[in-house]
């Protein structure tokens, strides 16, 4: 199979500005993660209101990079 990060495409139209907002849970974190190692740079994370996590999210988890992968 081929391998290519998608590029989320109508956010911005025209030179216009435009904003992709992907919803991730707990058990589909690491995938985030290996996204955010092949693009070379962390991606902004929010907390939807309507959406906030029931539990609070382990550190352990927001600071997880891929060791193999790991962002200089």
């Amino acid at each position: 199979a081929d391998e290519y990060v998608h590029r989320i495409g109508r956010t911005g139209r025209a030179g216009e500005k435009g904003e992709a907002i992907s919803f991730v849970s707990k058990d589909n974190f690491k995938n985030l993660c290996m996204i955010e190692s092949r693009l070379g740079h962390l991606i902004e994370r929010r907390v939807v209101e309507g959406f906030e996590p029931k539990k609070p999210v382990p550190i352990s988890i927001l600071n997880y990079v891929p060791k193999h992968k790991r962002i200089q």
